[in-house]
């Protein structure tokens, strides 16, 4: 529908989080309303703290060819990420395709199993500017016109610090998942942080995001703060062919290692059995997979 101001559904990050102990059908419920949810716990704080060393060194090692574009990209740097390339990678993807809340929230959403179409880190320093106000997929080609044609996803932002709102924490417009216009203005004058006022978006927690919702990555001013680092892993309807014809929506490239490609929600629970090299590359061109698993885009 064409949106406007009066369709946004809430103005307080505070409606957005999920309590740690609300069922499936519960949390489904937030992102089915708001477009989005934070789950809380979703990485341990072992696992965040080494996933976040992992994210600052390769930051340290990063090549043009490797890193990934972005809007604002001035103290801003992304790069996709293998799934065995350090220990702490199948840790993390394991602690996510296993949350209590969370995958369920994935299938209620997705479908069982939903494929896996990005995985990587967004890294912000004191420095970085406001990024322009976007839907990651667009009205044109996406399911909220669409819905026969293009694929439901949804992407998960994991902060691997406390965050902060001069650090830079991600805002967003709530409700805007199901509009099919242009809404900068709207979201620049009604849009918040996830970290708002005096809150703070805890390391290890996520915001669970419908790609057609309205966000973006905002201004790191604290030259005290750390650098801010959130992990993304990006989830998709998975192709059933012959089942269901839908396609990836439009709009977006989908950052992932052509290596990760064809993986789905069950492969991250074992990824070092199941996404290692060079089983990876086979899988990703489609050539093999074991009998138990499934096809992803």
């Amino acid at each position: 529908r064409e949106c406007m101001k009066e369709d946004l559904s809430t103005l307080k990050a505070k409606d957005l989080l999920i309590p740690s102990n609300a069922t499936a059908a519960e949390s489904t419920d937030v992102v089915m309303h708001h477009g989005m949810g934070i789950i809380p716990s979703v990485l341990t704080p072992y696992t965040t703290t080494k996933l976040r060393e992992f994210v600052m060194k390769r930051n340290a090692e990063l090549t043009d060819a490797e890193a990934i574009p972005l809007d604002g990209e001035n103290e801003r740097w992304s790069f996709g990420i293998g799934a065995t390339e350090d220990p702490i990678v199948p840790v993390a993807l394991r602690e996510i395709a296993s949350h209590p809340i969370l995958r369920p929230t994935l299938e209620n959403l997705m479908g069982k199993d939903p494929a896996v179409v990005e995985i990587t880190a967004i890294t912000s320093a004191f420095g970085a500017e406001d990024q322009g106000w976007h839907a990651d997929v667009k009205p044109l080609g996406n399911a909220a016109r669409y819905a026969r044609t293009f694929t439901h996803s949804y992407s998960l932002f994991t902060a691997l610090q406390d965050t902060t709102g001069v650090m830079g924490a991600t805002e967003v417009c709530p409700g805007t998942h199901y509009c099919a216009n242009e809404l900068e203005e709207v979201c620049y004058d009604h849009g918040f942080k996830v970290a708002q006022g005096h809150n703070v978006w805890r390391a290890g927690d996520s915001l669970l995001l419908n790609q057609c919702a309205w966000h973006r990555g905002t201004e790191h001013t604290d030259p005290d703060a750390k650098h801010r680092v959130v992990f993304i892993v990006t989830f998709h309807s998975r192709p059933r062919f012959g089942i269901d014809n839908r396609q990836l929506p439009h709009g977006t490239y989908f950052h992932i290692r052509w290596d990760m490609w064809g993986h789905t929600l069950n492969d991250l629970l074992d990824a070092k059995r199941y996404m290692p090299a060079p089983l990876a590359a086979i899988r990703s061109a489609g050539i093999w997979k074991p009998r138990d698993r499934h096809w992803g885009w």
